[in-house]
This record gives C-alpha cells, sequence and structure tokens, in this order.
C-alpha cells in the first residue's frame, strides 16, 4: 500500500493479517533483552496512516523484531500510550526508567492505584522527556502536596498537556496552591480533574487564581473537596473567564443552595455549561 493513499478498509484488513502473520513468524526470535524480565509495558501504537490501533503488549512477550520495535518507538508516524500494569513499586519505577532512556514519543501516561509518593522524583525525571505528552493521568497514587509541588516544577515541561488527572492524590490546598504556579503555563489544558484531594476553601482560593489562565479548558473536576460556600465564591469570580468550559463538577463541597445559585448566575453566559452539584 502506498504511504500516502488513504487506505480502505479492504487494505486496513489485509494490513493487520499482515502483522499478524510477522508477529507469528518472529516469535522465536530474541527481542527486548534490555527489558527487566517483570517489567510489562504496555503500548497502544496508533498508526495515524490508518484509523484503527494496533496493540503491541510486551507483557505477554509478543515476538517482534527488535529493530522494527524501535523504529516504531522513536518514529513521528506513531502516537503512543503507556499504562503502567503493576501495582508493584519496584516494577513502576523500573518502567519509569525505561520510558526515560528510550525517549519515546509518549501521548498518554497513565498510572494509578499505587503509592507513588517515595517516587515523584522517578516520575518528574521522565516526564522530562516526555515533551511530546499530551494527557497524564495520575489518580489514586497519594502523591501528597510534596509530590505535588515536585509536579509543578515539571509540567511546564510538557506544554502539549490537554489533560491532567490528579483526582484523589492528597494534595490539600497546600499542593493546590503548588499545581497553580504551573497551571498558567499549559496553554492547551482542556481538562483538569482534582477530586477527592481535601483542598478546601483556601485550595479553590488558589486555584482560581490560575484558571482564568486556562481559556481553552473544557472540562474542570472539583468533587469532594470541601470547598463549602466560600470556594464557590471564589469560583465565581474565575470561571466565568473561561469562555469554553462545557462540564464543571462540584459533588460533595457543602456548597449550599444559595452559594450554588450565585455560581449559576454567574456562569449564565456559558448556556452549554453542565454543572453537577
Amino acid at each position: 500500500m502506498n504511504r500516502h493513499q488513504k487506505p480502505t478498509r479492504e487494505t486496513k484488513n489485509l494490513y493487520y493479517s499482515t502483522i499478524a502473520i510477522q508477529v507469528d513468524i518472529t516469535q522465536r526470535m530474541n527481542i527486548f533483552s534490555s527489558l527487566p524480565e517483570d517489567l510489562q509495558v504496555f503500548l497502544l501504537v496508533e498508526w495515524l496512516l490508518l484509523s484503527d490501533v494496533c496493540r503491541l503488549d510486551t507483557a505477554l512477550c509478543v515476538k517482534i523484531d527488535r529493530v522494527c520495535f524501535h523504529r516504531v518507538l522513536q518514529s513521528p508516524q506513531v502516537r503512543l500510550i503507556a499504562e503502567a500494569p503493576s501495582s508493584n513499586t519496584h516494577i513502576i519505577t523500573n518502567w519509569l526508567q525505561w520510558i526515560t532512556v528510550r525517549r519515546i514519543n509518549l501521548e498518554e501516561l497513565c498510572i494509578n492505584g499505587i503509592d507513588l509518593a517515595p517516587f515523584v522524583g522517578t516520575l518528574t525525571d521522565a516526564l522530562l522527556h516526555l515533551p511530546t505528552l499530551e494527557r497524564l493521568n495520575l489518580p489514586y497514587n497519594n502523591i501528597d502536596a510534596a509530590g505535588a509541588a515536585s509536579l509543578s516544577q515539571v509540567l511546564p515541561h510538557v506544554p502539549n498537556l490537554q489533560r491532567l488527572d490528579l483526582d484523589d492524590n492528597a494534595i490539600s490546598a497546600a499542593g493546590a496552591a503548588s499545581l497553580c504556579e504551573a497551571l498558567p503555563q499549559l496553554p492547551n489544558l482542556q481538562r483538569l480533574s482534582l477530586s477527592s484531594n481535601a483542598i478546601g476553601a483556601a485550595g479553590a482560593a488558589s486555584l482560581c487564581q490560575a484558571l482564568p489562565q486556562l481559556s481553552n479548558l473544557q472540562r474542570l473536576s472539583l468533587s469532594s473537596n470541601g470547598i463549602g460556600a466560600a470556594g464557590a465564591g471564589s469560583l465565581c469570580q474565575a470561571l466565568p473567564q473561561l469562555p469554553n468550559l462545557q462540564i464543571l463538577f462540584l459533588n460533595g463541597n457543602g456548597i449550599d443552595s444559595v452559594a450554588a445559585a450565585s455560581l449559576r448566575l454567574a456562569l449564565t453566559h456559558l448556556p452549554n455549561l453542565s454543572m453537577h452539584f
């Protein structure tokens, strides 16, 4: 198939059949020798030539030619999504170091459900080498306030970031204040999720200093943070300056009916906005 020819359904099917045959033939080949035996890396390789996604699963030891594999990692024609496959912190640390060394064109990084607090340094080192990253999902990792401060130092090095998920990381008001130093340097950010972080009214006030500079923000989640009426009052000042905001989650914040009504009134110029209290 010509590289510049738009693939039809038939050529796509032929392409994937060819991949399947090549993978089967090369199962006897020795690849990924540089990876630790217990390291499981999941890479979803999306060829921009095609609309579908081809999954290369090294955890199952899919055997493809090593040279071909590294060509895939380095090619500007692919976008990669890496999902941390284990709750074992040793594996995660090795995995992050592997990503850092390879300097791959990663589009999305997902780690959730482990205690990342002792390993935030490894995470931030990896982020310094991932300038193409667009989505960073780190929920339920106990990153805490100190970790949030460390993240705030490296997030400006990921200027293409569009989605940031830090739900349930115990970052507190102090962590929210640290993050707010970095947020204005993420002009492409479209989704920000900081639910269940106990940021309180003080954290909401800090956040509101940065929010007006996120003109592309479409979705904001601050559920279960105990921001109360005072935090809602701060949002009344900041959110009207977000012209593209479409979804706002404020459930579980102890916002009374009066504060909720004030917020709705402040956002009446955004008729497509969906608010959840």
